[in-house]
């Protein structure tokens, strides 16, 4: 079969389903680009929302770790050997993290230490 010898119901049948394909390829690319767009705006929003909830609690820890090294110090400087005797202090800045506490001077010495941990000096 040549190109001459195709009719001309030929031409009109591929060129009908040809333009009734056009309308279905468009309409499910565009609905496939709204599955997708929806998807990304609620993964935004997910994320966001942990983002949020993980600032906070970082931001809780940070508070609670700066009050309970300002209490420990100042059980330290109230303390004539400079040493944090308050078990609920130590236990709690252990719980924070805190491995000691310690004064230093200008000079970088180590004037009062205390372990909140099990620890070498």
């Amino acid at each position: 079969m040549s190109i001459k010898s195709i009719s001309f119901k030929y031409y009109l049948f591929f060129s009908f389903l040809l333009l009734s394909w056009l309308p279905v390829i468009g309409f499910a690319y565009w609905t496939y680009q709204g599955l997708v767009d929806g998807e990304r705006a609620e993964v935004h929003e997910r994320h966001l929302l942990t983002s949020r909830n993980v600032a906070l609690a970082l931001t809780r820890y940070a508070n609670d770790a700066d009050s309970a090294f300002q209490m420990a110090i100042s059980f330290m400087e109230s303390d004539e050997l400079g040493q944090v005797s308050n078990k609920p202090v130590m236990d709690h800045l252990k719980m924070l993290g805190f491995r000691h506490v310690c004064f230093v001077d200008s000079d970088r010495r180590i004037e009062a230490f205390r372990c909140a941990v099990r620890c070498r000096v």
